[in-house]
């Protein structure tokens, strides 16, 4: 039993130093009445196509509507970008019902998103890492 909590206590404990690496100074905000769905990429200045190789089964997620959500990466926003001026972060924003009814896959290859923010290292740094969507991007119903 005490090899047990040892090991509990010591798995608890790695997972904190993981965890505290995370970058989470960057946050996506949604100030739009609308439930949104989003997806990032680090991608060159030139590459203006997404990366369609695993559209179906890539990480998209999503921000209620009126709220924000911390964008975290594993390496350090300064690793990818800072040093990096042929690089940039992409995010685009996605109609959740798009997404539903077309599938990833389609709406990456039709471009069906609704914004698509190019933001380089010094961009991040002037918006103070919070990247707003709000009622000027969205389409009016």
């Amino acid at each position: 039993m005490r090899f047990f909590i040892l090991i509990l206590i010591g798995i608890i404990g790695f997972s904190f130093c993981f965890l505290s690496k995370w970058d989470t100074r960057l946050v996506l905000v949604n100030k739009t009445s609308q439930r949104i769905k989003y997806y990032e990429e680090i991608k060159s200045l030139n590459d203006f196509i997404p990366d369609t190789t695993f559209c179906n089964s890539g990480d998209i997620y999503w921000i209620d509507a009126n709220s924000e959500q911390v964008i975290r990466s594993q390496n350090k926003w300064d690793y990818l970008l800072k040093d990096r001026t042929d690089k940039n972060l992409r995010i685009y924003i996605f109609n959740e019902d798009t997404v539903l009814k077309y599938g990833l896959c389609k709406v990456f290859k039709n471009e069906m998103f609704i914004k698509r923010f190019d933001l380089t290292y010094k961009d991040l740094e002037k918006l103070k890492w919070r990247v707003i969507y709000d009622d000027n991007y969205a389409p009016s119903n």
